[in-house]
């Protein structure tokens, strides 16, 4: 374990108590950086972080006038550390299901299982990051309608929260393209798996009747759905056709 005395701020490790972290916890000691970039960033438009008298850490929310024990973005760094935590915790479900499937199965009957599963978890991570995703877009109409409701008021209060929802809109369409960053990456995570396959399974007897062919209209939605730039961004295409092709794992429906 790290000596969290020399390495570690007594604000960090407060937070990550407050994330709900075991320090002690050898996968928890090993996350500490998640507690460490949540104190470190900077707080959304209008906070500001503050100490108490005891030196404990508390948030003031100017545009509400409103202060807080918690971090205005802690459920964000929560669901990061479940994010983190779960990847652990998959690497060691796959190493194992890995080792055992291999000193049971013949021929590439175990890489076969082991692709299908880490193919399931990629799976099961792109319906999530839909659901965050969604989420955010729905953050920033109702941002925008406030933006709309605030026009024509000459007021300094109104023109001063005009232009923090502006810059709340600016943050949350910039954390929408880095999830789409993310949604690239897993897609193209998932595409090089399943391709791994085929081209293993290129060399088995193979009866199964071909899968209908993806037509060009689809591939194009798809890129637009994923926010791939056709003209600017050609070696993604791939990605969206196999994203449309690719089968689901066993067990999936």
């Amino acid at each position: 374990g790290s000596d969290l005395g020399a390495e570690i701020s007594p604000h960090v490790v407060e937070f990550a108590v407050h994330l709900g972290m075991d320090l002690k916890d050898p996968v928890d000691s090993k996350l500490l950086w998640v507690a460490k970039q949540a104190v470190s960033e900077a707080l959304p438009d209008g906070w500001s972080q503050h100490e108490d008298d005891e030196g404990f850490l508390y948030f003031y929310d100017a545009i509400m006038d409103v202060s807080s024990w918690e971090h205005p973005l802690e459920p964000f760094w929560k669901h990061r550390l479940a994010q983190e935590r779960r990847a652990i915790a998959r690497e060691g479900e796959v190493e194992a299901m890995r080792q055992g499937v291999v000193a049971q199965a013949s021929g590439d009957g175990g890489s076969r299982v082991v692709r299908e599963l880490k193919g399931k978890f990629i799976k099961a991570d792109i319906v999530a990051l839909e659901n965050e995703i969604h989420a955010v877009r729905e953050q920033v109409e109702v941002v925008n309608t406030g933006i709309d409701a605030e026009r024509g008021k000459d007021t300094m209060e109104a023109i001063n929260r005009k232009f923090q929802l502006q810059k709340q809109a600016e943050r949350m369409k910039s954390e929408l393209q880095e999830m789409q960053k993310r949604m690239k990456q897993m897609l193209q995570a998932l595409s090089d798996v399943l391709t791994k396959g085929d081209e293993e399974d290129d060399d088995e007897v193979n009866d199964n009747q071909p899968a209908e062919p993806v037509t060009p209209e689809q591939v194009k939605e798809m890129c637009d759905y994923l926010d791939i730039n056709v003209y600017l961004e050609p070696g993604l295409i791939p990605v969206a056709k196999k994203a449309l092709e690719a089968p689901l794992p066993i067990g999936w429906a």
